[in-house]
């Protein structure tokens, strides 16, 4: 019966399948070189799984932080859409965002009543004075300091925020 060697590749016409027989060119023992291509061939098919699962396992990861990224961006746009809902636009010059806080009357004014204070006649009209002045806090543009303030958020400051946008 024929046999061809899993060593060298020699075709053995005289073979007898017997366990201990041995190729006669290279003198490799059949069972033997049979039983290590079967190993080789099994760790190779292990080894291809085990690629398979950590480019699996990889892809995974990958996805998952792309998820993750995107997710990251839409809260950054959510949060700066939030912001800017919360913010107030001037209808004066479109300024949008930071504003200054400011206060009616005039600080030297105030200056003036505090050190007449000093004398008997000036203590009732700084302090009225002063409390008048720390009750009319407002907010103005920063840019032109108008009181002309509304949120950005309302119908009337989206189109205004739109229409500056193309402008600039």
């Amino acid at each position: 019966m024929d046999r061809i060697c899993g060593k060298c590749g020699t075709n053995n016409p005289k073979a007898t399948l017997s366990a201990t027989e041995a190729c006669q060119a290279c003198r490799a023992v059949y069972a033997k070189v049979e039983q290590h291509l079967q190993a080789t061939a099994d760790k190779a098919r292990a080894a291809g799984e085990a690629q398979q699962i950590a480019a699996a396992k990889a892809g995974e990861k990958r996805r998952a932080e792309a998820e993750r990224a995107a997710q990251n961006q839409a809260a950054a746009g959510r949060r700066q859409e939030q912001s800017l809902n919360q913010s107030l636009i001037c209808k004066t010059c479109g300024t949008a965002g930071e504003t200054k806080g400011a206060v009616k009357g005039s600080t030297g004014v105030e200056l003036i009543l505090w050190l007449l204070a000093l004398t008997v006649i000036g203590i009732p009209f700084a302090l009225v004075y002063s409390v008048w002045r720390g009750s009319t806090k407002h907010k103005v543009c920063r840019a032109c300091r108008s009181a002309d303030l509304i949120p950005v958020g309302t119908p009337i400051g989206q189109q205004l925020y739109v229409a500056v946008q193309r402008r600039a």
